[in-house]
């Protein structure tokens, strides 16, 4: 491979020519001598985009695309050189970003990225954080060929699978070990934009017909983030991240989630992780703040009085000594319910309502895209009686009062998936575990995913929290004692004809899952034991 071989970038962006003329100065300022291009592919259909620099080359495309894959794929075939860089509008690129990606670049392998980012927030540089996108890639034609580049089937999530094709097909690849943060080249923007998706795909808009706008691009950048970089670096490191010099807690950002899903184990693994002298539990189990709609729908920024956020489950766990008189914005709310101390070093909760709740993944996305995400995975036979047994215990004003077959019988007959909110009776609906898991790796790469069985954890703890602390980066513990935590008692068990119809309802979805995870769940096909009474 030549030592400066030409290479495109493309960037597919909908307008947002605020951002794109950041993106596009990136480019200018790169300190790459070989040739170069970038490819910038616009399906705004209102916005004609324009700028006159003959390697910035701006193609407006107003028809609608039916994905992001397809987008990629487009954005793919109008360049001309065979090394190709994701070049993200909404991110910003430093000058040596072409210069080390060449220079580290292996021609056999045919995939570079450094796994290691920035982050911007609010007007301030922070990090250093895992890189969980695919933005900060880059790969040859070749490769991109024998994967069969970008999966236009996929309306979203299509980046995270090709780059999961790319590295399965690679004998190495290209971590951040022994890294030295002056080789990151990729500030990524943190929490800028709540409403943006990581891609927003423009679908056939049905309405009156809008003039197309000329916008003439004026590329630059608001802040000189080489030398903020560079300040950054310089400045000397606390302690420990959570105190400043006057030892007062802060810089609190939460590192992990136990995500879901529901009855299926989260509680005992919450304990277990309490456990842990690296690791700084949220106040309570289940803060239930992705998935607060009253919190996310607060147009003011008033998040004083912060009671009124948690009607259903109060502030307990909340570390403030008068909540009455917090003033802050709704992340402050949100960490006012941790309190980490050294030797802890991570921070995370487990509520298992996010993984089902539709617009979770996209807001932890936006408050932290380096976060790790567990998943506890139970038989969803045996999970949805769980959650009926558990709901029927209710105080009378929220208590399930339908008989399961009942309950069932009329959930199938509503259609499913309801959005934006999710009803707490949908037994069955959250059992369909694959919709959520994909949700999931939309936002997070798989490899910010741990999936475990609840059956391991109940068998094998010491297997399963072993398993947990590697993935989080800790010590492991020793000799932990078995936990069972908020067991309801059945007041029976789960008759043979309902057993029957939830493995009907699930056989084509627990293959599905078997496929998605590399998992073998055919012991939740099974027949019921003897002791399942019948009914």
């Amino acid at each position: 491979m030549k030592k400066t071989p030409a290479v495109s970038c493309i960037c597919p962006t909908y307008g947002r020519s605020c951002r794109l003329e950041e993106a596009i100065y990136s480019f200018i300022q790169q300190d790459y001598s070989g040739p170069k291009e970038l490819i910038v592919l616009n399906h705004h259909p209102q916005h004609l985009l324009e700028f006159g620099q003959p390697e910035v080359k701006i193609y407006n495309h107003p028809t609608s695309f039916q994905s992001t894959g397809e987008i990629w794929n487009a954005a793919v075939a109008l360049a001309t050189n065979d090394l190709i860089f994701v070049w993200d509008v909404a991110d910003v690129h430093l000058p040596h970003r072409l210069s080390h990606s060449v220079a580290k670049f292996d021609q056999t392998i045919g995939f570079y990225k450094l796994d290691a980012t920035f982050l911007w927030s609010d007007g301030r540089l922070s990090g250093i954080e895992n890189s969980a996108f695919h933005h900060s890639s880059c790969w040859s034609r070749e490769r991109f060929d024998q994967t069969n580049g970008y999966d236009p089937q996929l309306v979203y999530g299509s980046e995270e699978e090709f780059e999961h094709r790319l590295r399965q097909s690679s004998q190495r690849l290209n971590g951040r070990k022994n890294l030295d943060p002056q080789y990151i080249y990729c500030i990524k923007r943190w929490q800028e934009n709540p409403g943006d998706r990581p891609l927003f795909l423009n679908r056939n808009h049905k309405g009156p017909k809008k003039n197309q706008q000329r916008i003439q691009l004026n590329p630059h950048w608001k802040f000189n983030y080489p030398q903020l970089v560079q300040n950054y670096l310089a400045s000397a490191a606390t302690p420990n991240r959570f105190q400043n010099p006057d030892k007062r807690t802060q810089n609190i950002r939460v590192d992990f989630m136990i995500a879901g899903a529901q009855k299926s184990g989260t509680s005992a693994l919450d304990a277990y992780l309490r456990l842990n002298p690296e690791i700084c539990m949220a106040g309570r189990k289940e803060i239930h703040f992705f998935d607060n709609e009253r919190i996310f729908n607060q147009k003011t920024g008033d998040y004083s009085s912060p009671a009124r956020f948690f009607p259903w489950f109060g502030l307990e766990g909340f570390h403030l000594p008068e909540p009455e008189s917090f003033a802050g914005n709704k992340y402050d709310l949100y960490h006012a319910f941790f309190s980490p101390q050294p030797p802890q070093r991570l921070c995370g909760e487990a509520t298992p309502e996010y993984m089902y709740w539709y617009d979770a993944p996209r807001r932890m996305w936006h408050y932290n895209p380096a976060m790790k995400i567990i998943i506890l995975l139970r038989n969803p036979i045996e999970r949805a009686y769980s959650h009926w047994n558990m709901r029927r215990k209710r105080p009378p004003n929220k208590r399930e009062r339908r008989s399961f077959r009942k309950a069932l019988e009329m959930e199938l007959q509503k259609p499913p998936h309801t959005r934006p909110l999710q009803f707490k009776e949908r037994y069955i609906d959250r059992g369909f575990y694959t919709e959520q898991i994909r949700r999931i790796w939309h936002y997070f790469p798989k490899s910010q995913t741990l999936f475990l069985k609840t059956e391991a954890l109940k068998i094998d703890p010491q297997t399963s929290v072993d398993t947990v602390c590697d993935f989080l980066g800790v010590e492991r513990m020793t000799d932990l004692p078995p936990k069972t935590v908020f067991v309801t008692p059945y007041a029976n068990p789960l008759s043979r004809a309902d057993h029957a119809l939830l493995k009907d309802v699930y056989q084509a979805e627990i293959k599905k899952l078997e496929q998605l995870l590399e998992w073998d769940c055919q012991d939740w096909l099974r027949d019921p034991a003897p002791t399942v009474v019948d009914k």
